[in-house]
């Protein structure tokens, strides 16, 4: 994990509900945004986000990111790094509006109080924290950089400054980093004894 965010995992308190929810928001979008692109014969998805997590607003899906040999190529157009449905193509562009939005993720920065740094012409303050996750364990990430990028002093001094929420508890990147290596050993063991109970022979009834 990067040095350039402040950890704090997320242990009780009203965050603990706020950030359950919008993870369960996301997930449910992300699942029903890639379950569309595979039955269109596609891959990934595409949003209005323009690449950028820490979005003020929900995020839509606008597209996929590449097409499969089962994709109907006349049915979508190449834009700048997706592909957008045709305009002919309402059946098509009517499934993908009708896709659930990513949810806005400012409301968890209001609730724990952080404003970012100023970004002269731009509608909010930025960077925004970010809500991250590995099985269970939430953790929100706080940005030491600024908007645009590099860290500044500025950026840096607010990122320190920032007090820990209620409900959480500072932890290093290291170990954050150790959150998730420990669920992926998890999740690989589940995985093997999935697999071991489907390869075992059946048993004979006399």
């Amino acid at each position: 994990m990067s040095e350039a965010f402040r950890y704090f995992l997320i242990e009780g308190g009203p965050v603990l509900a706020m950030a359950s929810a919008l993870r369960e928001q996301r997930d449910g979008a992300n699942t029903a945004a890639w379950e569309w692109a595979r039955r269109h014969g596609a891959h990934g998805v595409a949003t209005d986000a323009g690449g950028i997590p820490e979005m003020s607003r929900p995020e839509n899906v606008v597209g996929v990111s590449r097409l499969g040999p089962q994709a109907d190529n006349a049915s979508w157009r190449k834009l700048r790094g997706y592909y957008a449905p045709k305009a002919g193509a309402a059946a098509l562009r009517a499934e993908m509006n009708a896709l659930p939005c990513f949810p806005d993720m400012s409301a968890l920065n209001v609730a724990i109080g952080w404003e970012g740094v100023p970004a002269p012409g731009y509608r909010f303050q930025g960077p925004l924290a970010q809500l991250i996750w590995e099985g269970d364990a939430l953790c929100i990430a706080i940005p030491t950089y600024s908007l645009f990028g590099g860290v500044t002093v500025e950026s840096a001094r607010r990122a320190v400054e920032f007090a820990t929420p209620e409900g959480c508890r500072e932890i290093s990147a290291a170990e954050w980093s150790l959150i998730g290596a420990q669920w992926a050993v998890e999740r690989e063991k589940r995985q093997k004894a999935a697999a071991a109970v489907d390869e075992a022979p059946a048993i004979k009834v006399a």
